[in-house]
């Protein structure tokens, strides 16, 4: 399947093993669940494959936490991406969605009736 919407996030740490913190939570993803198992979204990689490996099973206000083997891997700065369980409480906690192609930023849209 191909999914239009998904966030960038970034690990911002990975002091314990099989763990990395991101810096997107509830606020930046919503707290809607998945019908297919306990996760705040799904980790892919740059093609939009899922990642192997790897958890998103806690999620707080302002970040999040991976948990399994893949994380070992995961670096401090790098860029992930999150399809996240429900599009339309994500677009509605931002005043910008960043229209890409690839790579490139090709246009800002602003969500109406927020809130």
């Amino acid at each position: 399947d191909q999914c239009a919407l998904h966030l960038h996030t970034t690990v911002i740490s990975t002091v314990r093993p099989q763990q990395a913190a991101i810096d997107a939570g509830i606020k930046a993803l919503s707290s809607d669940g998945s019908n297919r198992d306990n996760s705040f979204g799904i980790v892919v990689d740059g093609a939009g494959a899922p990642v192997a490996e790897i958890d998103f099973t806690r999620a707080y206000e302002e970040h999040g936490m991976l948990d399994g083997p893949a994380a070992d891997t995961m670096r401090v700065g790098e860029r992930l991406r999150i399809l996240p369980n429900h599009a339309c409480g994500v677009v509605n906690m931002w005043s910008r969605i960043a229209i890409v192609d690839d790579t490139e930023v090709v246009d800002l849209w602003t969500p109406v009736a927020r809130h």
